[in-house]
């Protein structure tokens, strides 16, 4: 949301919030997280076309997970199970919880009315923060890495009311990668092409290498993005999922409309 405008001719600061809420697995491990965002965005040239944007990011995350849903290999004994007598239960906590610091870099650019880049790079947990559920002092050795992420997304129009959004996403941290491609197929619902601010459905198909595929559907109107998402397990632990793959919600606000802020100008940006 654009809170400071002429600063610098169209040039504005900007301000945003993320709510995140994820349950999983048998000891229903929850991760929350509540992000707190600025970023300036600074435009080039007389028509304003391109865009570099700095932004920061911080907030507080937890993660808990429920004790008495673990089975350790101490609770089998005698051929039965009895749970919550292995040693290793007075050993965790059942809570932890930290604050994140994230940054991050993206130029955008709009050469044609039907055609729109960007290029954008980040780090997440530059505090890198203990995330250890274990009571032991020796925990530094599970403090949370540095994440780097590189991204590029495009909007490409096709006919007046649709348009194509490939992306691609890459991150590393620590000794682990991943990389997401794919594209979303959008489509206007109201206006023509030219104003970006038309009601609209989008559908989506994603790739994450070597692990899931995923699809994506919702809608957009007034500021809303409303959307839906599913994996399937591609990896070899499908068969521990039973085929089942991971069902998500989405809802994100934007007021008011960036658009506004930058000509009327449709500038992409990342969708994972």
């Amino acid at each position: 949301m654009p809170v400071i405008r002429d600063i610098s001719i169209d040039d504005y600061l900007a301000v945003g919030g993320q709510i995140y809420n994820d349950r999983a697995g048998d000891g229903n491990l929850n991760n929350f997280s509540a992000l707190a965002s600025v970023a300036y965005h600074k435009f080039f040239g007389e028509s304003g076309k391109a865009a570099l944007t700095v932004g920061l990011q911080g907030g507080y995350a937890s993660k808990n997970i429920d004790l008495s849903r673990l089975y350790f290999a101490g609770d089998f004994r005698e051929g039965r199970f009895y749970q919550g007598t292995d040693p290793n239960y007075t050993n965790l906590n059942n809570k932890v919880d930290n604050w994140l610091i994230n940054a991050g870099l993206a130029f955008s650019h709009a050469p044609s009315e039907k055609f729109s880049y960007v290029i954008g790079a980040g780090a997440n947990n530059l505090t890198q923060p203990m995330e250890s559920m274990m009571k032991r002092a020796e925990t530094r050795d599970v403090g949370l890495g540095i994440r780097y992420t590189a991204q590029v997304g495009a909007i490409i129009g096709v006919g007046e009311r649709m348009s194509l959004r490939p992306a691609f996403l890459f991150q590393t941290q620590s000794a682990a990668q991943e990389i997401i491609g794919g594209m979303e197929l959008h489509y206007k619902l109201g206006d023509d092409y030219t104003v970006p601010t038309a009601p609209a459905i989008f559908l989506g198909g994603w790739y994450r290498h070597l692990d899931a595929a995923m699809i994506t559907a919702g809608l957009e109107f007034n500021g809303f993005r409303i959307g839906a998402g599913y994996d399937f397990n591609t990896s070899g632990l499908r068969q521990s999922t039973n085929g089942y793959g991971g069902f998500e919600l989405m809802v994100r606000y934007t007021a008011p409309s960036p658009i506004d802020f930058a000509r009327k100008l449709l500038y992409p940006c990342a969708r994972f």
